[in-house]
């Protein structure tokens, strides 16, 4: 195989640049300069520092800002929902928790029984997060529900 310079600079023009910027660097800055720019490093990476902390804190705030606003209009549908005169609008919590059991129960006999049938990762991983999400919210709410229910 033929040395090939376009391949090399390729493979390592990062490396190569780094060299040449270092060597020239040695030569053109004196102690000061590099004193200097160390110094500049240092305040700049300080305030970057302080930034992104700063950034952090307030997007942790914005956040659990809008879980609570969330959490308040999630509730206050179910309490709408429960005071309707709709019979689908009083079950959907519990339609939806009996039809995500009964399909992902399918899928398991499906696959106990050696089907040729295959389910995509990407589909396990959205029931599984559709399972638990719905789990979640209703024996949470639920039991929520009991307990403000219990204290009135």
């Amino acid at each position: 195989m033929a040395f090939n310079l376009l391949t090399f600079i390729a493979d390592n023009g990062t490396a190569l640049l780094t060299g040449i910027n270092n060597i020239a660097h040695s030569w053109i800055t004196t102690k000061k300069d590099k004193q200097i720019n160390e110094n500049d490093a240092k305040e700049l990476e300080f305030q970057i520092q302080q930034f992104i902390s700063d950034s952090n804190q307030k997007a942790i705030e914005a956040a659990q800002v809008a879980q609570a606003a969330e959490n308040q209009n999630i509730t206050s549908r179910w309490q709408s929902d429960m005071t309707s005169d709709s019979w689908l609008s009083k079950n959907v919590r519990p339609l939806v928790l009996i039809s995500l059991l009964s399909f992902t129960f399918l899928l398991i006999l499906i696959d106990s029984f050696h089907f040729r049938f295959a389910v995509s990762d990407q589909w396990i991983s959205v029931i599984k997060d559709l399972l638990l999400t719905t789990f979640i919210a209703y024996f949470g709410s639920r039991g929520i529900e009991k307990v403000t229910s219990i204290k009135k």
